[in-house]
């Protein structure tokens, strides 16, 4: 069986950590880690590129050697005091003649609500749907296969500051990394701690780093 592998680097204010893992029949294994000081991060915010990209590029250093696999790919987690979060609304007209929803058109509100109310000096890092709404109906999950004229959505929507954002980029491309995806660090937490019965009644979870503490 072919060994799927998956990256990810945690950009921390005192450390950045990757983590090499192994996805075979729905068990991860770690497979190789690397943990090293930096300087170059405050509060979440690259403060020294050359010392950040030193400290990404020890980390992956020592997790290649662990692993035995080059890296050039990983998800990575980011925080920080440019991460904020709004709720944002979507609507559109069911694109088919007989009504029925699909996924292109929950995908078309979801793009929707993305494109409002954003300054143009962020960057959106997810848009996570709420609820939705079919011809004035509120409280639905998954609209998919529905009957309905009009579809709306309210979202969570994540950013952060541009400038930010690039730098930290910047760092990760002259550590010879390519961002998979970038995931705010206390939804990353939340997919691994908090249980789906627990997303369904409510709950809290708070990150607690050296510099910044934030909750979902």
């Amino acid at each position: 069986m072919k060994k799927q592998f998956s990256v990810g680097i945690d950009i921390g204010s005192t450390k950045i950590v990757t983590v090499v893992s192994n996805l075979q029949e729905g068990i991860v294994d770690i497979v190789g880690i690397g943990l090293a000081p930096t300087s170059g991060v405050r509060k979440g915010v690259v403060t020294d590129i050359e010392e950040t990209v030193s400290s990404i590029s020890a980390s992956l250093e020592e997790a290649e050697r662990m692993s035995g696999i080059p890296i050039t790919e990983a998800n990575i987690s980011i925080n920080g005091a440019q991460i904020s979060s709004d709720v944002s609304h979507g609507i559109i007209a069911v694109s088919r003649a007989d009504g029925e929803i699909a996924e292109s058109d929950v995908e078309r509100v979801v793009e929707a609500a993305r494109s409002v109310n954003i300054p143009p000096n962020r960057e959106i890092i997810h848009s996570i749907p709420r609820t939705f709404s079919v011809d004035g109906q509120t409280g639905i999950s998954d609209p998919i296969g529905m009957s309905g004229i009009r579809l709306e959505v309210d979202t969570i929507v994540i950013s952060s500051a541009a400038n930010p954002l690039k730098n930290l980029l910047k760092c990760l491309n002259q550590a010879g990394i390519a961002p998979q995806e970038l995931v705010f660090a206390p939804l990353a937490a939340a997919k691994i701690a908090v249980s789906k019965r627990q997303k369904e009644i409510g709950v809290v979870l708070i990150d607690i780093g050296s510099s910044n503490t934030n909750f979902v």
